[in-house]
């Protein structure tokens, strides 16, 4: 029996994931709850930089590739729509991007990377050191050559998670902040099928609901809330980041080196971002906030010596594999997750609700099959077994 406030699907999760999510499986039609314990964006996606620049984990043609850039391609085709009906400004431009170095010896390898991009068939440039500069006159005069790619983007990471969701309540889906679910509540086993079935969840306050699936887009957190029913891989890496004051020379794409990035903030320059494995340890750290500057400085000379306008951090969430986890949990009937996305949850949100919607309709278009093709990879039976 349903209780009353359940609903067909429960998004537990109020991320750039769970909003889009919620967003994408109202508009197919489904009845949609959101439970968020902070509030929306609260957790890494609110940290975020807002990067949509897929090259930086792509080392060429292949599984990786496809899944990265469709992953844009979907949620560039979305931004458009969602700002029409939040009347919400993603802030979303083709700043398009350098990947730079500043030792000749390094040269040869960045040359690999351009030659394992060209079968992709993106636009993209080989650019001497001078030619860099000239693309981007804020570099540092030790930079010996890049890549610029003109396609990769950002966006306002924040804004991008209240325009989901907005557009999403606007068709009809509910949200509730500030709930925290503390269990999720299992069904009798379906011995016709051997399977488990998630029932419903309890909430902080004591309310039990009812659903017919239960998606799971908490982040970092997915470890400790799934516990009782599965054993995820998923752990959090802290990353600092900060923006710092701009008052020479305006930066105009987002620039990739020194193991750091440096990219254009309505208040500065956003430079990010520090890679710690220090469990749920929050906030920002003397040493993370000085690594970063040092990169900040060696990309952009202009940037030594100005002063952090703010710092903040975020947890990702972690996979062995850095691929997500996206589908059915073995063994139970209703159940699915969302999470696990590392550093590319935005850039793979819209493509993640496209296969979760896919996975709770039984016929499949050609366009819905190709997305449950890329992201076979993806697929939490990798690690989870019955």
């Amino acid at each position: 029996m349903m209780i009353p406030g359940g609903s067909e699907i429960i998004i537990i999760g109020g991320g750039i994931v769970g909003c889009v999510a919620a967003y994408v499986l109202r508009r197919a039609g489904h009845e949609v709850l959101l439970l968020e314990r902070d509030g929306l964006g609260s957790g890494a996606s609110g940290a975020a930089a807002g990067l949509l620049a897929p090259f930086g984990p792509i080392n060429g043609a292949g599984a990786q590739a496809d899944l990265l850039l469709q992953g844009l391609a979907r949620l560039e085709s979305l931004l458009p729509e969602v700002e029409d009906e939040s009347g919400i400004q993603t802030h979303y431009a083709r700043t398009g991007a350098l990947r730079v170095v500043f030792q000749e010896k390094r040269i040869a390898r960045l040359r690999k990377r351009w030659e394992n991009w060209q079968p992709l068939g993106w636009e993209m440039y080989w650019l001497t050191g001078e030619e860099a500069r000239q693309q981007e006159p804020c570099l540092h005069p030790d930079v010996c050559a890049g890549i610029f790619i003109p396609g990769e983007a950002q966006l306002d990471a924040r804004a991008t998670v209240q325009a989901f969701a907005q557009a999403a309540r606007q068709r009809g889906a509910r949200f509730e902040d500030g709930q925290e679910v503390r269990e999720i509540i299992m069904d009798r086993r379906e011995p016709e099928r051997n399977m488990e079935r998630v029932y419903g969840v309890r909430l902080a306050d004591g309310r039990k609901l009812a659903c017919d699936h239960l998606i799971v887009a908490t982040g970092a957190w997915s470890q400790a809330l799934l516990a009782p029913l599965a054993a995820l891989p998923v752990t959090p890496v802290r990353g600092q980041m900060l923006i710092l004051e701009n008052a020479i020379r305006p930066l105009h794409h987002l620039i990739f080196g020194y193991a750091a990035y440096a990219i254009p903030h309505a208040e500065g320059v956003l430079v990010g971002a520090t890679r710690e494995e220090v469990g749920f340890t929050p906030g920002v750290t003397d040493e993370g906030q000085a690594w970063l500057k040092a990169r900040a400085s060696r990309l952009l000379p202009d940037q030594a010596g100005q002063s952090a306008i703010r710092a903040w951090s975020g947890l990702r969430p972690m996979t062995p594999d850095t691929r997500p986890l996206i589908g059915p949990v073995p063994g139970w009937t209703n159940l699915l997750l969302a999470t696990g996305h590392n550093s590319v949850g935005f850039l793979l949100s819209a493509l993640t609700a496209e296969g979760l919607r896919a996975m709770l309709e039984p016929v499949h278009s050609a366009r819905e099959q190709e997305v449950l093709r890329l992201l076979q990879p993806c697929l939490p039976q990798r690690f989870l077994t019955r």
